[in-house]
């Protein structure tokens, strides 16, 4: 029964009590009982329905109609075939009526025909909303035939060696979910390229964004591949580090969300769109291209630990097909190169709402709450962790990190650009703090997901993808079972992809904008659009040459933060707020705050 429930619903039989008759067959599975003619018999007894139905005899009759259960597949096709047929007709019947009343908007007319015939057809495979029990009930049938297989193929091989072993190759449920994902992200960045008329909105999306939009991009933005893959990596080798190092990050956004509201009010009054942006009005164009190289350096580096954390991803599944990680590396910068220079920041922030949901519901609560199933419950995560990976403690490296992220929420160029894009002060400060708040209650399930993998991933299975980055994907991919797999890995993929177009943006705009622009002010929008995408080229290439040079995510964020810090942080607060600052103040104080991290 399980095989037709796919695609054969009750109401596909023409017969009321047919119908009657198979939701009882539907509830028996559901409670995980056999289906014959004598629990089938007693079920319709107890709901009081058997006389409806034609008693016990008519339902002896039916059970001598088919010698066998062989052909189910085909019968239940027939059936729902048939259903189709009906449904067209009763649909094709109320449109001509429809097109016969001459008070019908021709308009309106066309909607209702489409949404009807759209109805029919998904009518047939679209199943109401189903019990938990019978949904865990086939997953554990499906789950038990795999195992049953003993390793032979019975899907559709993906091409990479390793994947294949763990999943018997891509099931039809894992390919119904790519092909959703990829064609629901194609008709996102098909609405939102229409809104785009001029360089400021596909710099800052027309200033016109509300603060539950800002709160998901702000979220998926804070957290990308370094913040999942590589706090989790931290977690794993070094326990609690992974949290002591966020939580300053996290105050220092709340302290930005908070100003964030004066960033808006300053953008739309003095039509500033950037950082230097706000130094060139306050001191001049030589401060503004100081600071323009930092960020476009910066955004660099950042854009480089997400290459790294895809690259991570793409190794770990391909490498024995000899996709290295350095293959991996240049993938990863091709499609980014890709999605930037195709979208604005429209685009990325409408992309990564629906990332953020992904997101959330497949990696942070799908993932931890699977591994506690595996596990067997709470208690025995508790008590199989070791203590040492559970107790907080600072030294001199972290003391530096959480410097580094405190300083650097104060010039993070990708939340200013975010306040900026805001539709007013207020969204402004609602977006970055609700955003803020959320990134807040992933912290402690990164830490868990990084800490869990010591439980659930085979130490030696982990060595085998040469990085820590890699334990987020290796523990989906360890206890999720098929389709919940894909769906784990493609909110993993999605977010990493959303942060690097993000400063991929950020960084775009400073090399053109706030660069090229001060030598060049005359260039017209047409040649500045076309500039974008040559830089949208130029700049992920150097991201790459970093990645390549540094392979661990954390470190590689932790290097372009760290001087970045040092030399803007203060000087952009001082910018914002402190009327007194002085040209040769701020130039000496991002001289040197380079040259002391750098040195």
């Amino acid at each position: 029964i399980t095989t037709v429930q796919e695609f054969l619903t009750a109401d596909a039989f023409y017969l009321d009590t047919h119908r009657i008759i198979y939701r009882a067959i539907e509830e028996l599975c559901s409670e995980n009982k056999p289906v014959d003619l004598l629990t089938v018999t007693e079920k319709l007894k107890r709901q009081k329905k058997l006389k409806e139905v034609g008693g016990a005899p008519f339902l002896a009759q039916l059970t001598q109609k088919v010698a066998s259960a062989m052909n189910i597949e085909f019968h239940a096709t027939i059936i729902a075939q048939k259903y189709v047929q009906r449904e067209l007709i009763r649909a094709s019947t109320e449109i001509q009526r429809r097109s016969y009343d001459e008070s019908t908007d021709v308009t309106d007319l066309i909607d209702y025909a489409e949404a009807e015939i759209f109805k029919v057809s998904e009518g047939h495979i679209k199943r109401d909303i189903q019990s938990a029990s019978l949904v865990f009930d086939k997953a554990m049938k499906a789950i038990e035939e795999a195992h049953a297989q003993g390793g032979t193929m019975n899907g559709v091989p993906t091409g990479f060696t390793r994947l294949d072993q763990l999943t018997l190759g891509w099931q039809p449920s894992d390919l119904i979910i790519i092909a959703a994902y990829l064609i629901s992200m194609v008709l996102i960045g098909v609405v939102v390229v229409k809104k785009v008329q001029s360089m400021d909105d596909y710099y800052l999306g027309g200033r016109s964004f509300g603060p539950l939009v800002l709160m998901a991009t702000v979220c998926a933005t804070i957290i990308g591949g370094s913040g999942l893959m590589g706090r989790a990596g931290v977690a794993y080798s070094s326990g609690f580090k992974a949290i002591m190092t966020a939580l300053p990050y996290l105050l220092g956004m709340f302290i930005f969300s908070g100003f964030a509201g004066r960033i808006s009010a300053v953008g739309t009054t003095f039509h500033v769109t950037s950082i230097p942006d706000l130094f060139e009005q306050r001191f001049g164009k030589t401060t503004k291209v100081i600071l323009g190289g930092l960020i476009a350096f910066t955004m660099m580096g950042t854009v480089a630990s997400q290459v790294t954390a895809t690259a991570t991803i793409i190794n770990m599944l391909g490498n024995e097909i000899g996709i290295s990680y350095e293959m991996g590396a240049l993938i990863a910068c091709v499609v980014f190169i890709v999605y930037t220079a195709t979208s604005g920041l429209f685009g990325v922030i409408y992309t990564d709402v629906f990332q953020f949901v992904m997101l959330i519901l497949f990696v942070y609560i799908l993932i931890p709450s699977a591994s506690l199933v595996k596990l067997g419950g709470l208690s025995v995560f508790l008590e199989g962790l070791a203590p040492e990976l559970a107790k907080p403690y600072l030294d001199g490296g972290i003391v530096g990190d959480i410097i580094t992220y405190f300083v650097f929420t104060l010039a993070g160029a990708e939340m200013w650009q975010r306040a900026f894009a805001a539709k007013s002060q207020k969204a402004a400060k609602e977006g970055l703090f609700l955003g803020t708040l959320a990134y807040g209650l992933t912290i402690p399930l990164v830490w868990f997901m990084g800490v869990v993998a010591h439980q659930l991933v085979p130490a030696e299975k982990l060595a085998q993808y040469g990085s820590t980055d890699a334990v987020v994907p290796a523990l989906a991919i360890e206890i999720l079972p098929v389709g919940l797999t894909g769906l784990a890995l493609a909110g993993i993929l999605s977010v990493i992809m959303s942060t690097a177009d993000s400063y991929l943006i950020v960084s775009v705009q400073t090399c053109v904008h706030d660069i090229y622009k001060v030598f060049n002010p005359n260039i017209s929008e047409k040649k500045e659009l076309r500039l974008t995408r040559v830089f949208a080229v130029i700049l992920p290439l150097g991201a790459l040459v970093i990645a390549l040079y540094i392979k661990n995510a954390y470190s590689i964020l932790m290097f372009a933060w760290s001087f970045y810090a040092a030399a803007a942080g203060l000087p952009a607060f001082a910018a914002l707020y402190w009327k007194k600052a002085t040209k040769a103040g701020i130039i000496a104080g991002m001289v040197a705050g380079f040259a002391v991290c750098v040195g």
